[in-house]
């Protein structure tokens, strides 16, 4: 990095005209290093939070909070890409996720906060994580077997910030959604739409249209007929305007893509027309909510 901002210097002033002088060089060159020399400050202060985590996994004396906040910093410094990608070089990655790997629930929640950070549009530590087989250990968190309306409230949001780790590791990024889909994740996605927990179904509603909007294979290569069933019976039953505009979104989009699901909306037995006019005729949508409202219309015009 250094000797790329070193020469953008160089070639810079060589290529300014005779009126730049020698003191706006050296000003620039000041403002560099001192960049620099901040960068390196955060990459010291992250192998400091890396070590002391490391030490309080072996303490039988951990303090909650102190772990709490020093995993804040990482992740509020893994916002940055090249911070993300350092924390992996500096050996960071497997004491996060040995707290994942933790029975402490706030430290799950911890270690997840941090995987999100670093993930984020972030084809290097996405691959990495694919890597080092991350996303099956996420599933375990979103659990298939038991049944929604048991969960306790840690386990629902314990499972959506997993779906929201998983939509991380997998978005844009080929070989995550390759991984996603052989460990079962059309099923994860099912199920987790049938939730009771708003907040799990509308994380993972926001994943999918994510891939199907950007992920051509992700359409291609599954069956969304078989999410129909279940997203008509969101638009029924759902409260939730953000998770019903989703879906929505999701139908709309896959009507154009999918001639198989276009068919299925057209099923006159479904009343896919008579939920849309319902839709319509709430006054919220009509007053506040706009997208849905021209979804319904794109819908009914679709059919």
């Amino acid at each position: 990095m250094y000797c790329a901002m070193q020469a953008a210097i160089t070639e810079g002033y060589e290529l300014q005209s005779v009126r730049s002088s020698e003191g706006d060089k050296e000003w620039l060159q000041s403002a560099v290093d001192e960049a620099l020399g901040g960068y390196d400050t955060i990459i010291k202060h992250l192998k400091e939070c890396v070590s002391l985590l490391s030490d309080a996994l072996e303490s039988s004396k951990a303090n909650v909070k102190e772990i709490e906040e020093i995993f804040q910093e990482v992740a509020d410094h893994c916002e940055d890409i090249n911070v993300a990608c350092d924390l992996h070089k500096i050996g960071g990655f497997p004491v996060i996720l040995s707290y994942l790997r933790s029975p402490e629930y706030h430290f799950k929640i911890c270690a997840l906060d941090v995987l999100v950070a670093v993930a984020q549009n972030n084809e290097y530590c996405q691959n990495v994580l694919v890597d080092l087989n991350v996303i099956p250990e996420l599933f375990q968190l979103i659990p298939l077997q038991q049944s929604p309306a048991d969960q306790p409230e840690d386990t629902a949001n314990l499972a959506q910030k997993s779906m929201h780790a998983v939509s991380c590791i997998v978005r844009n990024n080929k070989k995550g959604l390759n991984t996603f889909l052989k460990a079962g994740g059309l099923r994860l996605l099912q199920w987790s739409l049938q939730s009771t927990s708003n907040k799990l179904q509308l994380r993972t509603a926001f994943f999918l249209r994510s891939l199907c909007f950007d992920m051509l294979d992700f359409v291609n290569d599954a069956d969304m007929t078989q999410f129909f069933d279940i997203f008509i019976d969101l638009l029924k039953k759902s409260d939730s305007l953000d998770l019903i505009e989703c879906v929505l979104d999701t139908i709309v989009y896959l009507t154009t893509q999918d001639k198989q699901f276009l068919t299925k909306c057209t099923d006159k037995k479904l009343e896919i027309s008579e939920i849309m006019d319902r839709l319509l005729g709430n006054p919220n949508v009509r007053n506040e909510r706009l997208e849905i409202t021209k979804s319904c219309e794109k819908l009914k015009n679709a059919l």
